[in-house]
């Protein structure tokens, strides 16, 4: 396993949101958390990336994170939050952003730094909008230019909060495709907060349901498509049809 997660409460403003949380997301495959609006979804990717207080402990690559100085963390573990900036410099400046955790204290990169610089803007599909600022694209492009400074950044372990939140269908499927693939491809634990269910059953190996702050449910896409819990917890009907699944 490369992230570990048990966490007995996390806090907002002093006040514990989430509590009894425990599971584990292991190299080459993706765990999608999912739950309605309010369910704790964005405060575990907060306790993840130890921006919020909690109880218990966190675990990327074996290395217990409450233990280490930022930059340390920032070689384990990649997060792109579901709000995201877009300041005024080019989508290959944001890129290169993410060889900062590596650099030394005169912060030139080296040979190696440019080459996975490159390596990340091909596979995010970024050549022809490299030059282009983060304030001119859209916000599909927006969100793949960010992938791609988490792939120069390079860690093991990456966490994705709402990654295709307000996305169109086919940039939609162009980052979730993408992500499987680098997750498969680099052997990466990736955990990814997913608002549309069919995608988190289409391309997660296992699902974290939570509710009201509350896990209900940590395990395989097909022992939970075994339950009645995701119709449960949305108060959805679920429709099976040549192999697809949806919920209405």
């Amino acid at each position: 396993m490369s992230i570990s997660v048990k966490i007995e409460d996390a806090y907002y403003k002093n006040k514990s949101v989430l509590s009894d949380v425990h599971f584990n997301c292991e190299n080459g495959k993706i765990t999608a958390i999912i739950g309605r609006n309010g369910s704790g979804k964005s405060t575990l990717v907060s306790a993840i990336a130890q921006q919020v207080k909690y109880e218990g402990e966190i675990f990327a690559s074996d290395i217990l994170m409450s233990s280490l100085k930022e930059k340390e963390r920032a070689r384990l573990l990649s997060v792109i939050f579901q709000k995201i900036k877009a300041p005024h410099i080019t989508v290959k400046d944001l890129v290169s952003l993410g060889r900062s955790p590596y650099l030394s204290l005169m912060g030139r990169m080296s040979k190696n730094d440019l080459d996975i610089i490159e390596k990340a803007i091909l596979d995010s599909d970024l050549r022809v909008i490299e030059d282009k600022y983060l304030d001119e694209i859209s916000g599909g492009e927006l969100k793949r230019a960010y992938f791609g400074m988490m792939l120069a950044q390079g860690t093991e372990n990456i966490v994705l909060d709402e990654a295709t939140a307000f996305m169109d269908r086919d940039y939609e499927k162009r980052l979730l495709d993408l992500i499987k693939k680098t997750v498969k491809k680099l052997n990466k634990c990736c955990v990814l907060v997913m608002h549309n269910l069919e995608n988190a059953i289409k391309y997660a190996d296992n699902i974290l349901l939570l509710e009201n702050g509350k896990q209900v449910f940590f395990g395989t896409t097909e022992r939970i498509l075994n339950t009645d819990l995701i119709e449960k917890s949305f108060s959805l009907k679920r429709i099976t049809t040549n192999e697809i699944t949806v919920f209405v």
